[in-house]
């Protein structure tokens, strides 16, 4: 029979596992920019991601990604009119499982 102390290792175990939950991310898409005007867009996650990397080919618009608060900024003044690829990844790693995210979509760039 177990011990109050394995008992309550084992516990301690699951629940670290279960950290790794499933994200999701708020907006799932970002607005339209229109050229030579200033863009201002985040998107934040949900399910505690431990990595986030992402990237925007729109020219004049940078991402910049801010773990403490499970976001990414996307901010600058877009260049050139078109639809460009925006590339977002993520992961949440728990003690014994882990779970992953990845969404590519378009951000459209219309001209004033």
């Amino acid at each position: 029979m177990p011990t109050l102390s394995q008992l309550l290792s084992l516990s301690t175990i699951a629940a670290l596992g279960a950290c790794a939950g499933s994200l999701a991310i708020s907006p799932a898409t970002l607005p339209d920019a229109t050229v030579g005007e200033a863009y201002e867009e985040q998107i934040t996650f949900t399910g505690a991601p431990t990595s986030i990397t992402a990237s925007c080919e729109a020219p004049g618009i940078e991402t910049a990604v801010d773990d403490a608060l499970d976001l990414i900024a996307f901010t600058g003044t877009p260049t050139e009119a078109g639809e460009f690829d925006v590339r977002i990844d993520a992961e949440s790693i728990g003690f014994l499982s882990s779970s992953g995210f990845g969404r590519g979509f378009a951000l459209t760039v219309v001209e004033p």
